[in-house]
């Protein structure tokens, strides 16, 4: 089911680069002339310009190319081949490769309505669409129709309802079982063991692997999942090649350490998954009190041999800020075995303000403290004065590095939940644009549509993240069980839930909301109350579960105040709702409106609303969420200065 509905024009004629596509007479014209191309080709072009800008993915290539039809990817790049032999285009510069996720056009992309010089059967029917298309396409002036096909399409897919079930199969009919398949360029990054007997360096465990990792990720066109992503499973796994079976990479990469004396001695390979076979193995020493140096020796290292042997083409490392200061430097690995509940991540906070007084210009540690800033407003004392900092860190840690992508994402989440959601769409546009293979750029595109309401396109972009780094708690991506959650779809909600490490505050709290309204009540009770401070409604929802005395729960409910995210206001309403503090349900329902928290559809969705629906208050909230939603959608249209195309209005 769509959010918006919106008439189409029958058949539209597309111009992108020097090529036209005419959709109702299905003629391909490449500067002018008209080329003859097979069927499929043109299918595949035409799902593309549909989505103009937007990276498709194969699996949405093969529901509306070859619906019903059991086919291997190969057809799929068979046919782009072939495309792209029509357009010209051998270099690929206008059908993009998005290695491991599909096809995007890389040109600027402009459509008008066809008009056929003969009489035409066809019945312009109503099409449907989300209203937006995320994309990250060049062009200001294109909207992004999904247009009615003409006779032939309807033939083929019998009605263009089920056309449209088609081209939007990805988005509302996601698969449950997100598993990629293995490629040649996937590596995971596993923790390096501890091999001696000294506990206070278990640290480098994760802080090693996460350097091997991250300069992976500089040097080569790799799919690296790091470290601090690997479930515990996996890292406890003794087979590494059951490990990266499980991991569906084509390569592990770990190793231990041992410290001698004065010297720490780390050891690293690579192993390939298919065969088990020993790719690389080396042996680095450095003083154990010399971590500058330890980092020198690996980047040295990984730079010379190990990405080569990962086959990875050689290319020069991306310029970055680089530690300067071995005590600061000392600090900030140490933080990064920290987990993220309040408490130990308040210890992780004073670790790294110390290590950023030492030194003010390595871009990552300014970004991790800007991450334990957050959790400590968010989470636990809720001080505006910390989400202050928190903003600061972040323009402290961009402004060192323009390109580190990272700080770019958590700002586009800061302006997203200070409600300004155009914003934070521009900026989560310029992200995919320069890295669509990027979790952190599909991750915050879908962080702004899941506060604008626009709920399948935010589940699609977090479906895309999660296919590009399954497995993984990086880019806040474990937030993605919210948009599942408010859409009503608690299966998935719950896989990006255990993306978060087994016993969390964060993890116990959204499990408890999605059995109770999966109505597993005694599930939910034998799980005990979160106990984040900031999140209080939670544990007053677990104490309604259980039927506790009114006066126990009343005295919870008078002293909520939940954080500064509307988010956070439109779960504690959700909570009072189920508890039946309605009229202070519908407090905080208006606030989070109103701090650009656009409820629609997940107010229709909600079962904790059931009470207040067919309310006079609850029916003007309801219409004040849809328009916050029109709002958004009308102001990303009118903006004329914007580089990102108009959208369709509601």
């Amino acid at each position: 089911m769509s959010l918006q509905q919106q008439s189409r024009p029958s058949a539209l004629i597309w111009t992108f680069g020097n090529c036209e596509f005419d959709e109702l007479r299905l003629q391909l014209r490449v500067d002018g002339r008209l080329v003859e191309v097979e069927t499929k080709p043109l299918e595949v072009l035409r799902q593309l310009l549909l989505d103009a800008g937007q990276v498709v993915t194969k699996q949405r290539l093969l529901d509306s190319v070859w619906p019903g039809v059991m086919v291997v990817d190969g057809s799929i790049a068979t046919a782009v081949s072939k495309l792209r032999k029509a357009l010209n285009d051998e270099d690929a510069r206008i059908v993009l490769t998005v290695a491991r996720v599909g096809y995007r056009l890389g040109v600027p992309v402009d459509s008008r309505p066809a008009t056929a010089e003969r009489p035409s059967t066809h019945e312009g029917k109503q099409d449907e669409d989300h209203g937006i298309a995320p994309s990250t396409v060049e062009s200001p002036t294109l909207a992004s129709p999904a247009s009615v096909l003409d006779r032939m399409w309807r033939l083929r897919f019998v009605a263009a309802g089920i056309a449209v079930l088609c081209v939007l199969a990805f988005a509302l009919s996601r698969q449950r079982s997100f598993l990629p398949k293995t490629d040649e360029g996937s590596v995971a990054v596993l923790p390096l063991q501890n091999a001696g007997s000294d506990p206070s360096l278990d640290f480098l465990s994760i802080a090693l692997a996460d350097e091997v990792a991250t300069e992976l990720s500089n040097v080569g066109s790799l799919s690296v999942r790091p470290a601090t992503t690997t479930s515990k499973t996996l890292v406890a796994e003794a087979d590494l090649v059951s490990a990266g079976r499980r991991l569906h990479v084509s390569s592990v990469v770990t190793g231990h350490f041992i410290k001698e004396g004065q010297l720490l001695h780390v050891s690293v390979e690579a192993i390939k998954v298919d065969d088990g076979r020993l790719l690389w193995r080396n042996t680095l020493t450095a003083p154990a009190g010399d971590m500058l140096a330890m980092r020198d020796e690996i980047l040295m290292k990984i730079r010379g041999e190990l990405a080569t042997a990962l086959g990875a083409p050689a290319t020069a490392p991306r310029a970055e800020s680089r530690p300067t200061n071995n005590e600061a430097y000392t600090l900030y690995l140490q933080s990064l075995s920290l987990p993220y509940d309040p408490e130990p991540s308040q210890r992780a906070s004073r670790m790294l303000e110390r290590s950023v007084e030492l030194d003010r210009s390595f871009a990552p540690a300014w970004l991790m403290l800007s991450r334990r800033y957050y959790v400590e407003s968010r989470y636990a004392s809720g001080k505006s004065k910390t989400m202050d900092r928190f903003e600061a860190a972040l323009e402290r840690s961009r402004s060192l590095d323009p390109n580190y992508l990272p700080a770019s994402a958590g700002l586009v989440a800061l302006h997203t939940e200070r409600g300004e959601l155009t914003k934070a769409l521009h900026e989560a546009q310029d992200l995919m644009r320069r890295r669509p293979d990027s979790a952190d750029a599909h991750y915050s595109l879908s962080y702004v549509l899941r506060y604008a309401g626009l709920l399948d396109k935010a589940a699609t972009q977090c479906d895309i993240a999660f296919l590009l780094e399954p497995h993984t708690q990086s880019s806040g991506l474990r937030s993605c069980a919210v948009v599942f959650l408010l859409a009503g779809d608690y299966s998935r909600a719950m896989d990006f839930v255990r993306l978060d490490s087994e016993g969390s505050n964060w993890r116990k709290a959204l499990s408890i909301h999605i059995l109770l309204r999966e109505g597993k009540i005694e599930e939910a009770v034998r799980l005990g109350p979160a106990g984040i401070p900031q999140w209080q409604s939670f544990d007053m929802l677990l104490a309604c579960a259980e039927h506790r005395p009114s006066a126990e729960i009343d005295k919870v409910a008078d002293r909520l105040v939940p954080a500064d995210d509307p988010e956070t206001k439109y779960f504690a309403a959700s909570h009072l709702a189920y508890c039946g503090k309605l009229n202070a349900s519908l407090e905080l329902l208006r606030q989070a409106v109103r701090g650009g928290y656009c409820s629609y559809p997940a107010v229709d969705l909600d079962p904790f609303f059931a009470g207040l629906r067919g309310t006079r208050d609850f029916a003007q909230i309801h219409t004040s969420s849809k328009k916050c939603q029109a709002n958004f959608l009308l102001e990303i249209n009118s903006n004329k200065t914007a580089t990102p195309p108009a959208y369709p209005t509601p």
